[in-house]
């Protein structure tokens, strides 16, 4: 199945079958006949990359197709504001999931970045009616974010989704109720572990991005993409990505991952991958510290061995110079594209502060909206 994303409905996509619709905090060109096209609606809370900030597209990508789609004036900036304003409680967000229902007859879903109150969310969500929680987890890939947000907020994916599985079963609240992980899911291998750790499906964003193409320049926010995935639509007519290759290996990616999972399954023994779903059992955990191991409830192999700080090549990387000249030409946060590539998930870590990848809700009151104030 695939997302619409948060600005409304085009005719081609309106075409597909598959599809779920947003309902996003800015609600941009939603309405009660949009809902009703897709099998099913997401109300978006918040996402991996900008975990407890609104969404940005950028003035250059508002185009007179997307102003169209999403019923907004073209050449400005379109930002979601951070918390939906009819959304300040578990109650209203309850009120908001029974009247989508009423309305359109179709499960609804919350989709929510990955952070220490994840499994309090899906609790909540769980005994409000609604069908399941989508978890964004750290550096998920997104079109435009302040990069010190991107590269700083949010838990791996993994720690949220071994957390919001076991409460809701200490809970009672598991059955019915579907777990949907994103973030850094690259391969089939990802998606069985998350599965075991407590999953009913993955969601992939980046990785399919890659397989359209995409070179991870990082650019997207710009409008000018060198692959021609997320260029501005229109913006030069001689100059268009060819649909037929790129439909044709996106089927592969997804139909190489589908015989890979299927490889997978068979040799753990199982019969289909819903009997994956949290068999916990099934995993070891390898060089990872015991708070880890604790919170996924794996067994634990190895302790970590690692040494705390790497200090390979010095603190100041390419892209840490990069983004420091940036931000002292601009003197405003920097925005960037795509999923992350820092510390200590991607690149080695240079420093104890490497380590620490801080909380970031978006649930009701959110303490700060970068695109609003001051970092």
């Amino acid at each position: 199945m695939a997302g619409t994303g948060e600005g409304g409905l085009q005719s081609e996509v309106a075409k597909a079958k598959r599809i779920v619709v947003q309902w996003a905090s800015a609600r941009f060109g939603v309405d009660a006949k949009i809902l009703d096209r897709g099998l099913a609606i997401v109300i978006k809370i918040g996402q991996g990359a900008k975990p407890g900030i609104g969404g940005h597209l950028p003035a250059v990508k508002v185009t007179e197709p997307i102003s169209m789609v999403r019923r907004i004036p073209p050449h400005k900036d379109a930002i979601s504001p951070a918390p939906h304003h009819d959304i300040y409680s578990i109650e209203d967000l309850g009120q908001r999931i029974e009247a989508l229902k009423e309305l359109t007859g179709k499960p609804v879903f919350v989709k929510v970045a990955a952070t220490n109150y994840s499994q309090y969310i899906a609790t909540g969500v769980a005994r409000m009616g609604g069908d399941g929680i989508i978890l964004d987890g750290a550096g998920a890939g997104t079109g435009a974010a302040p990069i010190i947000v991107r590269d700083n907020l949010s838990m791996p994916i993994e720690l949220a989704v071994a957390s919001v599985d076991r409460l809701l079963r200490k809970e009672g609240l598991r059955e019915g109720f579907t777990i949907i992980a994103g973030g850094r899911v690259s391969n089939p291998e990802d998606a069985a572990k998350l599965m075991a750790l407590g999953a009913d499906c993955v969601s992939v964003g980046t990785a399919a991005l890659i397989a359209l193409g995409c070179i991870m320049c990082h650019k997207c926010h710009l409008g000018y993409c060198p692959a021609l995935i997320t260029d501005r639509a229109s913006s030069n007519p001689l100059r268009t990505l060819s649909l037929d290759w790129a439909v044709e290996r996106l089927v592969n990616f997804i139909k190489g991952w589908g015989e890979e999972l299927k490889l997978i399954i068979g040799a753990l023994g199982l019969s289909r991958v819903k009997d994956l779903v949290g068999k916990r059992d099934l995993l070891e955990a390898y060089n990872m510290w015991d708070e880890t191991a604790s919170i996924l409830v794996v067994k634990l192999i190895s302790s970590c061995s690692l040494p705390l700080v790497t200090g390979e090549g010095g603190y100041y990387s390419e892209r840490r110079r990069m983004h420091l000249k940036a931000l002292a030409e601009k003197g405003i946060p920097l925005i960037g594209s795509m999923g992350s590539c820092s510390p200590p998930f991607v690149e080695s870590p240079k420093a104890v502060c490497d380590y620490l990848i801080s909380d970031g809700a978006q649930v009701t009151r959110p303490s700060i909206d970068p695109y609003r104030e001051e970092i």
